[in-house]
């Protein structure tokens, strides 16, 4: 498991800011697996969708520090909210 500087546990579509850029978590990397070796992030790591201005989005990979958590750039601000 990953989690972010604050202790909660990155998932799929957690809200985040990146750099004080929002973003959404748009899946996460288990480490020792196939996607983790594809990405080349053998710690696994979570996929990114960022949020430029000028409303592009683009996917940033963020790979775990030193005791499995994500650098102190990406700030956990919600879990998604599921529909129905």
């Amino acid at each position: 498991m990953i989690y972010y500087d604050s202790g909660e546990e990155v998932t799929k579509g957690d809200h985040i800011l990146w750099s004080f850029k929002e973003g959404i978590v748009e899946f996460v990397i288990e480490p020792d697996t196939p996607d983790a070796e594809n990405y080349n992030a053998p710690e696994g790591g979570a996929m990114l969708l960022i949020n430029w201005e000028g409303g592009q989005s683009s996917c940033v990979l963020e790979e775990p520090e030193a005791g499995k958590k994500l650098s102190v750039d990406v700030a956990f601000v919600r879990r998604c909210e599921s529909l129905g």
